[in-house]
């Protein structure tokens, strides 16, 4: 929903999405990608790295501003955020003049806006309307290639417990 009601994102634009080793982020990711974006994904693993259909980058390179920089010169024109509070702050430095940062859940806690924004430009809009685009896009397979794992209802909690798992 963020690439079409919160951000009108264009072919031949440049995006970065913070998390995107996860499930959100991965969707964010190859739709982005489908729609003809260059993306950078940023996981905040190291071993996630491959997980990424995008420019990867690790979130804790110390050489991550001058890799951003070579292949988004001057920052991406749009940010999505779905970890929160511990990468924020990176996020919105990656943003240039003019762009758009989208926080879409906060998995380390919502992030301090008013502290850490750099001067972003923020807009607040409604989620809504992109849901028939998102299933065309599913149905188009833009995702085939994620890793799904499907749980009984009763057997849940193993989903929970599956990610702190060593090699997930």
């Amino acid at each position: 929903m963020g690439l079409r009601a919160l951000h009108q994102q264009k072919p031949s634009k440049t995006v970065l999405v913070q998390g995107a080793s996860g499930g959100v982020g991965a969707i964010l990711s190859r739709w982005a990608k489908g729609l003809g974006a260059t993306v950078i994904g940023v996981t905040g693993s190291l071993a996630k790295v491959a997980k990424v259909s995008a420019h990867a980058l690790w979130s804790g390179d110390p050489e991550f501003p001058e890799k951003l920089q070579s292949i988004a010169p001057g920052g991406v024109e749009g940010a999505y955020d779905v970890v929160g509070r511990a990468t924020f702050a990176q996020v919105t430095s990656s943003v240039r003049g003019g762009g758009l940062l989208v926080t879409i859940g906060g998995a380390s806690a919502s992030p301090r806006l008013a502290r850490t924004c750099n001067g972003v430009a923020s807009r607040c809009s409604a989620v809504g309307g992109a849901s028939a685009e998102l299933f065309e896009a599913v149905r188009a397979c833009v995702f085939a290639d994620l890793e799904l794992v499907r749980y009984p209802l009763a057997r849940m909690w193993r989903g929970c417990t599956r990610t702190s798992l060593p090699g997930h």
